[in-house]
């Protein structure tokens, strides 16, 4: 399959692709199998049709541009839809990708430095690392935009890559939509939110705060994602987090997204998850996991949060972790943590008063 590629020469993906022939590729046509990430549930096998990646290539290079002599270095995983779709837009552009098996952060930072690459996909945790690596190093004039995407980026994570010059461009999107259904245009950082739609695509918010996408990247031309947003008056999309994700405590709605912002805002936090707990009192709680890039307590990070967030909102419970579990994308993995996240709420409700 398409992973094989990674152990493959160039010459014989030369050699592979010529001995296949010319072949019609009708729009309507199955094309590929890819199974989602699985970071919130378990993974699903979706068909995608010729027309959705060739309108979704089609709608990327309208928005981050396209030059014949394009590098697009890809270390995203290929059985997922992110890395996949660097493989459609390369080959429906006639650029060039750099293809690499696995991700190693100074290595990407290395040709962001030293300008061998024009376009990297990212997710933020690699985006992070990625920073870390440059240690300070300019990133290439050649480079025209660094795409992040997969996950909620931190606003002190843009902040740090705004301070660095890096051509930052968040995008939003899906397997059900082929990869980007909105991006910002690199270096968009004027605005909240993850920009406009693209071209072949159009997104709005249903009456529960669902997103919707419609158009020609969508799976059978519209899809009801599994995210809670709303659409401003300028056209831009804001995504709250996972209509699953959000907690009903005591009645009231909370977005984890919110949550993990205030934190993140703390100096000594390098990354933050926040799922939700049952909770025997108030229905259901956060729990933050923190990795931290700084001494600092879980006291002090609930004083942080309490500062920038009605008491509700805030958790009581808030573990410091060395790492994040993820899937195989890098995205975190959710599962995994609530599990974790359901015990420590049971503790705390067992505790006397």
């Amino acid at each position: 399959g398409l992973a094989a590629l990674e152990t493959l020469c160039a010459d014989d993906v030369h050699v592979l692709l010529n001995d296949a022939g010319p072949a019609d590729w009708a729009l309507d046509a199955p094309r590929v199998v890819v199974c989602t990430s699985g970071s919130t549930g378990r993974p699903r096998a979706l068909t995608l049709t010729t027309g959705q990646l060739v309108f979704s290539a089609f709608g990327s290079a309208l928005r981050l541009g396209h030059l014949p002599d394009d590098r697009w270095l890809a270390c995203l995983p290929l059985h997922a839809v992110g890395g996949l779709s660097i493989l459609f837009r390369a080959t429906l552009g006639a650029t060039t990708v750099d293809l690499r098996p696995r991700f190693v952060a100074a290595d990407v930072a290395d040709a962001l430095a030293n300008g061998g690459c024009a376009l990297v996909s990212l997710v933020p945790s690699m985006l992070a690392d990625t920073l870390d690596a440059l240690a300070g190093r300019a990133v290439s004039p050649t480079v025209r935009a660094v795409l992040v995407g997969g996950a909620p980026t931190p606003p002190a994570l843009v902040e740090r890559a705004r301070a660095l010059g890096v051509p930052l461009a968040l995008t939003w999107g899906m397997t059900e939509t082929a990869s980007q259904a909105c991006t910002w245009a690199p270096g968009g950082f004027d605005a909240a939110g993850v920009g406009a739609p693209q071209a072949f695509a159009r997104v709005h918010a249903d009456e529960n705060g669902r997103l919707h996408v419609r158009g020609p990247v969508a799976q059978g031309g519209a899809v009801a994602t599994g995210d809670a947003g709303e659409v401003d008056a300028d056209g831009r999309v804001h995504v709250h987090g996972r209509v699953d994700d959000l907690l009903n405590s005591g009645g009231a709605k909370i977005a984890p997204a919110e949550i993990e912002a205030a934190l993140g805002a703390h100096p000594a936090v390098a990354e933050v998850a926040v799922v939700k707990a049952a909770h025997p009192r108030w229905g259901e709680r956060p729990v933050a996991f923190v990795r931290l890039s700084a001494p600092a307590s879980s006291a002090a990070l609930r004083d942080h949060c309490r500062g920038r967030l009605p008491r509700h909102k805030c958790p009581e419970v808030i573990e410091i972790v060395t790492e994040l579990p993820r899937v195989s994308t890098g995205k975190v993995d959710r599962r995994a943590l609530a599990s974790r996240a359901a015990e420590a709420v049971l503790a705390l409700a067992e505790e006397p008063a």
